[in-house]
C-alpha cells in the first residue's frame, strides 16, 4: 500500500466533514486513484458502497426537491403580474367595448336615454361618405393636439417651471 499524499489527507478530511464519521471509508477513497487506499477488511468497503448510496439518494431526492420549488418559482411572477394586468385590462377594455355599443346605437350626449339602436348603419355612413369621416379625423387631431398642449401647460407651471 503507498502512503496517502497530501491531496489525498485534503479529500479524506472533506469526505469526514461533509459525510461524518459513519463514511470514514469513503474518506479512503481517493478520487484520482479510483483503488481503495485503506487497510480495512471488506465488510468495511461494504460500508463504503451503502454510504454512496445514501448519497446517491439523498442527492437525488435534493435535485427532485430542487426541481419541484423551481417549477413552483417559474408561476410566482405571473402570479404577482396578475392584479395589475387584471386591473390594466379592465381600465383598456370596458371604455373600448362601451364605444363599441355606442357606436351602434344614434345617440346624443344631451339625451342618453333616448338612444336609438341602428347597427352598421354609422359605419355604412361612413364608408358612403368620406368628407364626414375626414371630418372627424381632423376634429380628433384638434382635440388631441389641444389636450396634450394644455396638459404640458397646465403641467409646467404646476411644477413650478414651463417646459
Amino acid at each position: 500500500m503507498q502512503i496517502m499524499n497530501s491531496s489525498k489527507c485534503l479529500w479524506t478530511a472533506a469526505t469526514m466533514l461533509l459525510f461524518g464519521r459513519h463514511c470514514q471509508g469513503l474518506a479512503m477513497l481517493h478520487p484520482m486513484s479510483g483503488k481503495t487506499q485503506c487497510r480495512e477488511p471488506f465488510w468495511v468497503r461494504l460500508q463504503v458502497d451503502k454510504c454512496l448510496m445514501k448519497l446517491r439518494r439523498r442527492l437525488e431526492k435534493a435535485i427532485n426537491m430542487a426541481r419541484r420549488s423551481y417549477k413552483k418559482e417559474r408561476f410566482i411572477p405571473f402570479l404577482l403580474l396578475g392584479p395589475a394586468l387584471l386591473m390594466m385590462l379592465l381600465i383598456v377594455a370596458y371604455p373600448l367595448f362601451q364605444a363599441l355599443k355606442l357606436s351602434l346605437f344614434d345617440a346624443s350626449l344631451l339625451r342618453p336615454d333616448r338612444a336609438k339602436f341602428i347597427g352598421l348603419a354609422n359605419y355604412i355612413q361612413i364608408v358612403r361618405n368620406p368628407p364626414i369621416f375626414i371630418r372627424s379625423l381632423v376634429n380628433s387631431l384638434i382635440w388631441i393636439v389641444g389636450s396634450v398642449t394644455l396638459q404640458f401647460i397646465v403641467g409646467g407651471c404646476w411644477g413650478g417651471r414651463l417646459f
